[in-house]
């Protein structure tokens, strides 16, 4: 499935879509070799991008963030406004934090999430996360 959009990251982050595992609608990069969908291979200081497109059936943009320990904030992807989330999950042993967007268009729901080891690394990545977003541009198709 090809979704024809772009979308512009650091020269020196590596695709790793084939390492965690991402099906035909998603690609993923970052800033170190991750193995696998556990995020083996990424570090304190590591993040993981991910775009996924999936058809959007009723409401792309998921809820119940609004309380976690995150201020959500609006952004714009390629002319469409929405708003950024983060949440940290997984348990202490094997933790996780994310930031992330999703916004509808053309029948499409876009979802673009920076995945990190803490919430520390995540804050500290906002500003790339925010600088590729503005880079996303929609295919014709979409």
């Amino acid at each position: 499935m090809v979704f024809g959009y772009s979308i512009q990251y650091p020269g020196s982050w590596l695709d790793v879509s084939k390492a965690t595992g991402d099906g035909a609608g998603a690609r993923s990069f970052s800033n170190e070799a991750v193995k696998d969908n556990r995020l083996t291979g990424l570090d304190e200081k590591g993040i993981v991008f991910r775009v996924a497109v999936a058809p959007l059936d009723g409401r792309c943009i998921p809820g119940g963030y609004e309380n976690r320990p995150f201020t959500p904030f609006t952004a714009s992807v390629d002319g469409v406004t929405g708003t950024v989330a983060g949440y940290d999950s997984r348990p202490p042993a094997d933790p996780e934090s994310n930031v992330f967007i999703d916004v509808g268009r053309a029948n499409q729901c876009y979802m673009f999430m920076a995945t990190t080891k803490s919430a520390a690394t995540r804050d500290s990545f906002i500003p790339l996360f925010l600088q590729m977003l503005s880079t996303f541009r929609f295919g014709s198709g979409s």
